[in-house]
């Protein structure tokens, strides 16, 4: 586990405390979590389009750590964004090498993105369950892409938010050195 995480003791429960059992389409608490690197993070169901295991991702040169790569997802180039690395819990490189990279599609303004995770745990109901800040004492980068935190009996589960998510990828492709020569002709 990385030093980057809260200590957990024990199994995680299969459900949250107080989650419940029936799935409701449309239902605005409605979250799929992702286990990475020992941490329990969550996006809402909304926000997922697709759920797939990205076995051919090909390197993008002079890219940012973050950038896993790309891969052809049913006729599209998806850009394979490496959460662990950018949520700062592990360095690129540092996943198993016949690791199953298990990858959420999520879609902004018309661009599909695939989120490297370590494994698609469960959709939750979490509307039932007290909702906290995000706790000052976390890394920066939470601070910026989160935007809940709950408490579960053995763990905390990190609700990422889109918005503040989406951000920081076009943060990562403003470092991309085309895309800076690009701007920098522009101006």
């Amino acid at each position: 586990m990385s030093d980057n995480l809260p200590a957990v003791t024990g199994e995680m429960p299969a459900k949250a405390p107080g989650a419940r059992d029936v799935v409701v389409p449309g239902s605005a608490d409605l979250y799929l979590t992702l286990e990475l690197s020992g941490g329990l993070f969550a996006l809402p169901v909304s926000d997922v389009s697709e759920i797939f295991v990205a076995d051919r991702i090909f390197t993008v040169p002079l890219s940012p750590a973050e950038i896993a790569g790309a891969l052809n997802l049913r006729g599209r180039v998806v850009t394979i964004i490496d959460l662990a690395c950018l949520l700062r819990i592990d360095q690129r490189g540092t996943r198993p090498e016949k690791a199953e990279n298990r990858s959420i599609a999520v879609q902004d303004l018309g661009s599909t993105y695939g989120l490297l995770v370590g494994r698609v745990a469960d959709v939750v109901d979490l509307g039932a369950l007290p909702r906290h800040k995000v706790p000052g004492t976390v890394q920066p980068i939470w601070r910026q892409v989160a935007s809940d935190v709950y408490s579960l009996e053995k763990q905390l589960l990190i609700c990422l938010d889109k918005r503040a998510f989406f951000a920081e990828i076009n943060r990562l492709f403003a470092r991309l050195p085309v895309h800076a020569a690009a701007s920098a002709q522009a101006a």
